[in-house]
């Protein structure tokens, strides 16, 4: 009989993954001939015509045996083979019995012969080793198989697939694939061409040198059809692995990131989505600015993340809380509305918007505009947070002045009003002179003044118009009315447009 080698090691190969996926066999051993030990095809050698099998719990180490002195186990040769609940053996039949697995040996089998059957479950087996029958369960009894030298019944026994008739192909595999071959992943889906393929063993190995490459083991038409499905299986997962891999390399930059960010101080805000371009400025200059002066990095979300629609999240990381405050102060911009009386609009407004446009500007809003949509007439002002306190400062200051300068602007209405009374005649008084009086009604032939009407004048520009423009409907009673009156936005950038007050 062929002496057994006993690497201590198998080389390439995973111990688990070996007891996993491989094919049971058995083999000869010359410590007991006439039993064959259960194991497991752990690698095989075509050439050599030798296969190296391992032992479930280690109980022998890996055993390289001819493969003459081998065989398959029936379960996985034969599916047309019954199970042994299935079996019935009778009288005087060659049965192989099945002993288990001791702390020195692996499970064996051993040829008997039944003697008795008692209740169709136990049966009184004989060999010539035995000095007496033993009673063996049916589920530890199967049908003989036929090899070289047992000289069982050919009609009732079973004959396995020969080892001898195998052929092997190694296939290379990508080097982005060594670790996958070599997890439960891998050498589960390796099992699975092995069972579509009809393969007998499929062995993934990672090898430092050489690389990761596959086995395959089984008749030719087997290895044909596990390339087939191997080389399908390499190209998805080449895919997968290089997604894993961006994956895997974008968690760690989040990772790294989160914890940069986390450890600085932090602020955030909402904005307007209208107000995003101002903050940034063009081309980036005004948050690039920021951004430069304090050292702070500053992230704009994108459209459609925030609950507002009409609103973005933005928020801002920096060394400190002074340095996150400061950036925060020049990019957060607002919008505010400022309540003013009816009868103060022509006075915030100025004539031809100055007023407003001056504020605006002295500020540094964004911009300013009146709105009498609600009923309740308001400038929505348009800035930072300190410029519109600035402007709202400036705006309570010149409300102040409102009653003074009315004051101011009846009492002149008054000089006039007397001025007129006190002329010749309900017309305009004319001079003695021969030539036309410089007054506006001036008729009187000298050289002197005519007395024409007075003209008031309102200094602060509030749109005060004098009593004959109040009779003619001057432009300056249009611009201190604002029933059914229509007023733009004034910009800190652009003076008022010409006409931009126009009559609904």
């Amino acid at each position: 009989m062929a002496e057994c080698s006993t690497p201590s090691t198998l080389s390439g190969l995973d111990r688990d993954s070996v007891h996993r996926y491989s094919p049971l066999v058995e083999i000869r051993d010359e410590t007991a001939p006439q039993k064959w030990f259960e194991g497991y095809l752990a690698d095989v050698d075509v050439a050599k015509k030798m296969i190296t099998v391992a032992f479930q719990d280690d109980v022998w180490g890996p055993k390289t045996v001819p493969m003459s002195q081998a065989r398959l186990v029936p379960s996985l040769t034969s599916k047309a083979l019954s199970s042994a609940y299935e079996y019935m053996p009778r009288e005087g039949d060659t049965v192989e019995v099945r002993s288990p697995a001791t702390g020195h040996a692996p499970v064996s089998w051993w040829s008997g012969e039944i003697v008795s059957i008692r209740a169709d479950e136990f049966f009184y087996v004989k060999n010539s080793e035995l000095h007496e029958p033993i009673i063996v369960e049916r589920a530890n009894l199967r049908r003989p198989m036929g090899c070289p030298d047992d000289g069982s019944d050919s009609g009732r026994s079973l004959s396995p697939t020969s080892l001898s008739d195998l052929s092997s192909e190694t296939v290379k595999v990508p080097k982005v694939l060594g670790d996958w071959i070599m997890s439960d992943d891998g050498q589960g889906c390796l099992n699975q061409v092995a069972i579509k393929s009809g393969l007998l063993k499929i062995t993934p190995r990672a090898d430092q040198k050489t690389g990761p490459s596959v086995t395959l083991i089984g008749s030719q038409r087997d290895i044909h059809r596990a390339k087939l499905l191997l080389d399908v299986h390499v190209k998805h997962q080449k895919e997968i692995q290089g997604f894993h891999e961006k994956r895997q390399a974008m968690l760690d930059a989040l990772s790294s990131r989160r914890e940069k960010l986390e450890s600085q101080e932090s602020a955030s805000f909402n904005i307007d989505s209208d107000l995003v371009g101002v903050m940034i400025g063009k081309n980036g200059a005004h948050i690039n600015r920021v951004i430069k002066d304090y050292g702070v990095e500053v992230n704009v979300a994108d459209k459609g993340t925030a609950r507002d629609p009409k609103s973005r999240r933005v928020v801002i990381y920096g060394p400190s809380v002074e340095a996150v405050n400061k950036a925060r102060a020049e990019l957060e911009y607002l919008t505010e509305r400022y309540p003013i009386p009816q009868d103060c609009i022509g006075w915030v407004i100025g004539r031809r918007f100055a007023t407003l446009h001056e504020i605006a500007d002295s500020a540094n809003l964004n911009y300013a505009r009146l709105d009498e949509s609600t009923g309740s007439p308001c400038l929505v002002l348009s800035g930072r947070r300190q410029d519109l306190d600035d402007a709202k400062l400036l705006l309570d200051s010149h409300l102040q002045y409102h009653d003074v300068f009315e004051d101011m602007a009846k009492e002149s209405r008054e000089l006039g009003d007397e001025f007129y009374r006190l002329g010749d005649g309900p017309g305009p008084r004319r001079g003695k002179g021969k030539g036309k009086g410089k007054g506006g009604g001036g008729g009187g032939k000298g050289r002197s003044r005519g007395s024409g009407s007075f003209d008031s004048v309102n200094s602060a520009g509030a749109g005060r118009p004098n009593r004959l423009a109040r009779r003619k409907g001057s432009g300056a009673q249009r611009s201190s009315g604002s029933d059914g009156k229509k007023w733009v936005q004034v910009k800190k950038d652009g003076a008022p447009k010409a006409g931009a007050l126009s009559a609904s």
